[in-house]
C-alpha cells in the first residue's frame, strides 16, 4: 500500500505485457493470505484443538456434565 503512494514509478514498471509490479504485488497478497491461513489452520488443528478439548473436558467434569 505504501509503495503505491510513495513509489508510483516503481509500481508502474511493466514486467511483461500489461503486467506491472503493482499488479504482481497485489495478487501476491492473495497468495500470502491463503498460505498464512492454511498454516494457522494446520497449527490450530494440531495444537489448539487438543487444548480446547482438554479444557472442555475439565470444565464439564467440574460442572458434573450438566447441560
Amino acid at each position: 500500500m505504501l509503495l503505491s503512494s510513495f513509489a508510483p514509478a516503481f509500481m508502474s514498471q511493466r514486467l511483461w505485457g500489461d503486467v506491472t509490479v503493482g499488479l504482481v504485488f497485489g495478487l501476491g497478497q492473495f497468495v500470502t493470505t491463503f498460505v498464512i491461513t492454511m498454516t494457522y489452520v494446520a497449527y490450530a488443528n494440531r495444537r489448539l484443538d487438543q487444548l480446547a478439548e482438554e479444557l472442555r473436558d475439565d470444565l464439564e467434569a467440574r460442572d458434573g456434565g450438566a447441560r
